[in-house]
């Protein structure tokens, strides 16, 4: 008989070894027997870019038998040849149950990380002890290893057996993958679960309908015909149990998060056993608000890029695309989504993550998608496209409702005929604020997307122009609408007041005004008030960029945010000098192009452009100032303008300019040869409009109009227009240069210098002195005068 402390000493030992099963685990190794070697999987290093780059590996079911309903805690790699020098880098491990049974890219959703940090393969294995355990509910099993691009990733090779189809799969975010059939040998360390085994089936579907912002209807069947339900959201840890013992086949998840990944499973019940688990992966819908600003460097969570021809039925099939870009470029907004828009197959779609837009309430006034939106050339800031070179382009805000199989034209910018016309979207810092009223689509879930096409290649005479997007944003209808197509009333301006007019939207009749000096960071917003429309700001500074913008007032308790930001300039004084002598064209002056005919008689207008009139040194003309205004007139299309700042005129000033006509060739001002110019004008133009229309002040040609174009002086002559007639007006000038015959052998330039706006002198100088008939006492004097 056993005395006590024998006893005791039993029990102590038997209590010991219980305890010691209960904490080991047990090991389970899938391809034991692999004799083969791979160096791409499960870590491909040289596939490792700017992004990192990624592989996964697959390991059925069946081959991880007697693991299911445990947990994983550790894995063993073995590899038959190390790396020749110790790894550097970041490495994650994660984990994830699936259906499939192959893979042919990535599957990068519900992924759920077990380990991140370093890895040491300079020996025989490679082991990675998880930092949380893996739960395991026995279905096919992803291993998925993601290497930092800041790292030494040297060769190393790992055991592997050859496996039919895909075994693994190796990509980087540059897109670049391929299959390895090949699956590493491993070692799972896990400990047991308990209750579960083969005995009870593992129902035979699991899918999911009716999803939601906040909810999703999980349906299963087969198996038992009872059930446990579980989910979790991506990165969660631990299951959340929805049902457990239920003979329901159908539950709905609710109090989810919109915009969210997450993972159901569900298992048969067959008394004190269950089954493996039948698992399905969704992510809830989008709700309202929502905004995106593009401040990232790639495309934001659940949008995409594709590429496709959207066809006139409004099917379109696409793949996998590129040519956004999230940048600053080009001046129009800070960080956002640009596309260029050019060559004979641009089909470039910017495509929203699904939306479900919320049925309409009482008092809805519906819902709207708005954004800004801008148009510039390739490159440049703030360059404007050259108008009728975009004929063969398109942008196009669409919506779907099967998943983007089909699409309906929301709203569509062309220049064949839109109500929105491609060309005229705005090139100015914040273009244009667009708004299309999808109330349409309440109670539904669509798929919105911009699109960017173009037909036609560089030879045929298209442009190349940027398309910007920013500040997306999908909500409720405001009761109280935030005024649009804020601008500058230029011919109500002056040097020390700025006219400013908007549309309103809401029927309101008083707004609040701000203003503040541009690009100055200490400069604060001044707030007006105000119950007119237009509205003059005075007070200002001549010569002065101000930024302006405009608030609706409804009530006393509804009023909007401040609109787009416009900057206008206040008028210059007098006197006003401009000598160009500077490297570049001076920014208040502006390029544009349009016959002076046209105009004039209401058949064109001025269309902005980047070339005619530029800053040069040229032909040795006006030595003393050196570089000044240039333009070479030759050619059949020659209709170039070159528009001076608002300038408000006081009484007793007048407009001087020097003025010289030279050959195109040579570094010395060459006169042109007469009769070699009979197509070719040079405009002398002023409006007191803003530029709405234009009276002309002088005119050279060489057909019976004003001036001689021939006879201007090759050497510079002054030319002076009293301005007596504007004063107290805000005016701009406008130089013109005009060639229309293509057979025309002549070109010649034009040029000018020391543009001034000053008093007429009381008494005019001498032109020109010459002396004559010198004697010892005496010599004659003749000289001419203005």
């Amino acid at each position: 008989m056993r005395t006590f402390t024998q006893k005791l000493a039993f029990l102590l030992v038997t209590l010991l070894c219980f305890a010691g099963l209960q904490v080991k685990a047990d090991e389970l190794t899938v391809a034991e027997n692999a004799t083969g070697s791979s160096s791409n999987v499960p870590a491909y290093g040289m596939y490792a870019d700017t992004q990192g780059a990624r592989a996964q590996c697959l390991y059925p079911a069946d081959s991880l038998s007697g693991m299911a309903g445990g947990t994983i805690t550790k894995l063993t790699f073995y590899l038959s040849s190390p790396a020749s020098e110790a790894w550097t880098g970041t490495f994650q491990l994660s984990l994830k149950e699936t259906d499939a049974t192959s893979l042919s890219a990535l599957d990068e959703t519900d992924l759920i990380t077990v380990y991140t940090g370093g890895m040491d393969a300079s020996g025989s294995t490679l082991e990675v002890e998880f930092s949380d355990a893996f739960t395991y509910s026995g279905g096919n099993l992803i291993i998925d290893w993601y290497v930092s691009a800041a790292g030494n990733w040297k060769s190393a090779s790992f055991t592997a057996s050859s496996v039919t189809g895909a075994g693994c799969y190796r990509s980087s975010s540059s897109g670049s993958g391929s299959v390895a059939n090949f699956l590493p040998k491993v070692t799972f360390e896990y400990t047991p679960g308990s209750g579960s085994g083969p005995t009870c089936a593992q129902p035979e579907s699991c899918d999911i309908t009716d999803i939601a912002t906040n909810g999703a209807t999980v349906n299963f069947s087969g198996g038992s015909g009872t059930y446990n339900l579980e989910y979790r959201a991506a990165g969660d840890a631990d299951w959340t149990s929805a049902i457990k013992n239920t003979n329901l086949t159908s539950y709905t998840l609710s109090n989810l998060t919109p915009n969210t990944s997450y993972s159901v499973r569900v298992q048969s019940v067959c008394g004190d056993n269950t089954s493996t688990y039948k698992s399905a992966s969704f992510k809830t819908l989008i709700g309202l608000p929502f905004g995106e600003n593009f401040n990232g460097s790639s495309a934001p969570d659940g949008w995409s890029v594709k590429s496709g021809k959207l066809n006139d039925d409004g099917s379109a099939t696409l793949s996998s695309g590129y040519g956004w870009s999230y940048t600053t470029g080009n001046g129009v907004f800070d960080k956002h989504a640009r596309a260029e828009i050019f060559s004979t197959s641009c089909f470039k779609w910017l495509i929203l993550p699904e939306l479900l837009i919320p049925a309409m309430e009482e008092g809805d006034l519906g819902y709207q998608l708005t954004f800004n939106v801008a148009l510039t050339a390739y490159s440049g800031t703030l360059q404007p496209v050259t108008k009728g070179s975009q004929n063969d382009d398109r942008f196009i805000v669409l919506a779907s409702l099967d998943g983007g199989a089909n699409w309906n034209i929301l709203q569509e910018w062309n220049n064949a005929g839109s109500a929105y016309v491609y060309d005229d979207i705005a090139c100015s810092a914040g273009g244009d604020e667009a708004a299309i009223d999808i109330s349409a689509y309440a109670g539904q879930s669509i798929i919105l997307a911009f699109y960017g096409e173009s037909t036609s290649g560089p030879y045929s005479g298209a442009g190349d122009n940027y398309l910007h997007i920013d500040n997306v944003l999908i909500d409720h209808i405001p009761s109280c609408l935030k005024p649009t197509l804020v601008h500058e009333i230029e011919s109500a301006s002056t040097k020390s007041s700025l006219q400013i007019g908007w549309t309103a939207n809401s029927e309101e009749t008083a707004w609040r005004v701000q203003h503040k000096v541009s690009n100055d960071t200490t400069a604060e917003w001044i707030t007006s008030d105000v119950s007119t429309n237009p509205y003059t700001i005075n007070g200002l500074q001549p010569f002065t960029n101000y930024d302006i913008r405009v608030a609706a007032v409804c009530s006393e308790t509804d009023f909007t945010d401040y609109g787009k930001t416009i900057v206008a300039k206040t008028a210059s004084g007098v006197p006003y000098v401009e000598k160009f002598d500077t490297t570049t064209l001076p920014g208040e002056w502006k390029r544009y192009e349009v016959l002076s005919s046209e105009l004039i008689y209401g058949e064109g207008q001025l269309q902005p452009v980047s070339d005619g009139w530029d800053v040069a040194a040229a032909n040795g003309v006006f030595p003393a100032a050196n570089r000044h205004l240039v333009l070479n007139i030759t050619g059949a299309n020659c209709k170039h303008w070159i528009v001076s700042p608002t300038i408000e005129v006081e009484a007793g000033y007048q407009l001087t300019f020097d003025l010289a006509l030279t050959k195109a060739a040579g570094s010395s001002p060459v006169a042109v040869t007469p009769g070699a110019q009979n197509d070719d004008k040079f405009i002398v133009f002023i409006s007191t409009d803003g530029g709405a229309t234009w009276n002309e002040k002088a005119i050279w040609a060489n057909l019976g109009e004003g001036f001689s174009y021939d006879a201007i002086n090759p050497e510079g002559q002054t030319v002076k227009i009293d301005l007596s007639s504007y004063v107290g007006k805000g005016i701009k000038i406008a130089f013109y240069g005009e060639s229309t015959d293509a057979d025309s052998p002549s070109s010649s330039n034009l040029h000018i210098a020391n543009v001034k706006i000053d008093l007429i002198p009381a008494c005019s100088p001498a032109l020109s002195l010459v002396i004559t008939d010198l004697e010892a006492t005496s010599a004659t004097a003749v000289w001419t005068s203005d």
